[in-house]
């Protein structure tokens, strides 16, 4: 399950969420955010929170919301193990990852993964009849690289290292992970995939048996298993290709895998391409192309967007066999097969004869809710339902799963084992409000925070000595514009922080192994007595090589 925001710089995800500036979508969450369930008598902590089947991604609540599999009906606290808050998560096909405020990763899933269960995985078991998860907890190679974000594919998980490296974990599903040794990797640590010398990633996809990488020069690269012409018109239809080739021919801005073969991207004009699978409308052209053989477009196609409005995205995401992307107003648009009513968009007296809309609809969100962010799957253990999760102005809404009981109850999070053909708000603890939000296998996942004021970076690419840097803080709520200073500690030599602007750049002047220090960002006073003013403040560390 892929998504990305329509510009990187901070973490991003294969879902779409509001972080860099404004509607920018970025599945980053925001850092720090404490995952403790909180004291009788007060109101509900921030943190993770998770519904749906019981079992798999509920691994770290407090205990089962049902037996036999029944599921959590409602959303419930997610803890980290040892105190750990959770900085941001994304989900995908029946599992989840986790960036930790210790810099280490966090995976969880259902019945899968490393056996015997080594040192650094913890297996959490249920009541009777429902199945076991594993949490392990993994590293990045080296202590002075950190996560910026992580996306999750079939049993696999890719993450963007601070050094602008991709590294891998998990299943190597024909190529997936990238990596020169080509096979399984359950170790401690992720490893590094072999991306073509001289690449400088920004962001990363993952799906079930391909993946992809968007380098700083708006180039694409894919590896992986080619059976359908997702890694573009220079791989040879049918192929593995174990190492990351070059897909794009044009630059883009963003880039999204669905599960189903196909792939988006968001270009440097701000059109949504699309390419690979086309057996279920997914790449939007009007078009869907049933029947024997290989029913694909290696090429990157432009998808004609104009019902949108400006006709162009913020953000794509991408599920199964379905794309969705996000308008500069906020509405949200979904094209492809709609599954179990996945795509929001049909009502059941209008659905399709074979559920395929191969063309962008609008979701049928309630009026005057604009959504920042979209996040779509389906669950191998649910018999291929699928459904879509998305924030919007108001919360977080879910929909899809229409018609399945049993394992994949609960996904909707609205309190009833029902699906939905269009949006239904999730039953949100009262006096949070999300940063973001995925599905993972039959469950779903956000990660919530108190209102008001907010910095939602993540994290800060390395520098080089000698070598341009900048990069963009970003802050949400409160009062805008915002003022940006260094609380306590420095910046390395050579690199200043915009007050106006929140933009850290410069040139390092000379080596530092890492720098800590403490932004803070304040609001502006309203004009309303008595004329409050809001701050939040982050701690950040940067490594100049």
């Amino acid at each position: 399950m892929k998504a990305t925001p329509a510009g990187h710089g901070m973490f991003t995800s294969r879902w779409l969420a509001v972080g860099a500036t404004a509607v920018m979508l970025t599945s980053v969450a925001l850092a720090g955010v404490a995952s403790a369930p909180p004291a009788l008598g007060t109101s509900a902590a921030p943190g993770l929170y998770a519904w749906g089947a019981d079992g798999a991604t509920t691994a770290f609540a407090a205990g089962p919301c049902g037996t036999g599999g029944a599921g959590c009906l409602t959303p419930v606290p997610v803890s980290l193990p040892n105190g750990v808050t959770a900085k941001a998560v994304m989900g995908g096909s029946d599992m989840a990852i986790a960036i930790g405020s210790d810099g280490n990763l966090y995976e969880w899933n259902d019945q899968y993964g490393p056996f015997p269960i080594p040192s650094y995985c913890t297996i959490m078991t249920y009541a009777v009849s429902a199945p076991a998860s594993l949490i392990c907890r993994l590293s990045m190679p080296q202590a002075s690289v950190h996560p910026i974000s992580v996306s999750v594919g079939t049993y696999y998980f890719l993450v963007l290292g601070s050094d602008h490296n991709v590294y891998s974990w998990g299943h190597e599903n024909p190529g997936a992970l990238g990596t020169v040794s080509s096979t399984d990797n359950f170790g401690p640590s992720v490893e590094q995939v072999q991306l073509p010398a001289g690449v400088v990633a920004t962001d990363v996809s993952a799906s079930r048996s391909f993946a992809l990488a968007l380098d700083s020069k708006g180039e694409i690269y894919g590896w992986g298993h080619n059976f359908a012409g997702q890694l573009g018109p220079n791989a040879t239809l049918g192929v593995q290709y174990a190492t990351p080739i070059l897909i794009s021919g044009f630059a883009a801005r963003a880039i999204a895998t669905g599960d189903g073969a196909f792939a988006l991207a968001i270009g440097s004009d701000n059109n949504v391409y699309a390419w690979g699978d086309n057996a279920n409308g997914e790449l939007g052209n009007g078009q869907v192309l049933d029947g024997l053989g290989c029913n694909c477009n290696p090429t990157p196609s432009e998808i004609d967007m104009t019902g949108m409005g400006s006709g162009q995205a913020m953000g794509i995401s991408a599920g199964v066999v379905a794309g969705f992307a996000i308008a500069q107003n906020g509405t949200a648009w979904a094209w492809g097969y709609d599954g179990t009513g996945a795509l929001g968009n049909v009502l059941p007296a209008d659905y399709p004869p074979f559920g395929e809309v191969p063309t962008p609809t609008e979701v049928l969100l309630p009026p005057g809710v604009s959504a920042s962010s979209i996040s779509s799957e389906d669950c191998d253990q649910c018999a291929g339902d699928h459904w879509t999760t998305a924030v919007g102005s108001d919360g977080v809404y879910s929909w899809g799963n229409e018609g399945t009981d049993g394992v994949g109850a609960g996904s909707l999070g609205n309190g009833t084992p029902d699906g939905s053909y269009t949006p239904v708000q999730v039953s949100l603890p009262s006096g949070l409000v999300p940063v973001s939000a995925t599905t993972s296998g039959p469950t779903g996942v956000a990660l919530l925070r108190l209102p008001g004021l907010a910095i939602t970076t993540v994290g800060l690419f390395d520098a080089s000595v000698g070598a341009p840097y900048s990069a963009p803080l970003s802050a949400t709520d409160g009062n805008p514009p915002y003022k940006w200073a260094i609380a306590s500690g420095k910046l390395p030599k050579g690199l200043h922080l915009n007050k106006h602007t929140g933009v850290i750049s410069g040139t390092p002047k000379r080596t530092a192994r890492s720098s800590t220090f403490t932004v803070k960002v304040v609001d502006t006073k309203t004009k309303i007595k008595p004329h409050t003013q809001n701050m939040a403040t982050e701690v950040f560390s940067l490594t100049v090589s």
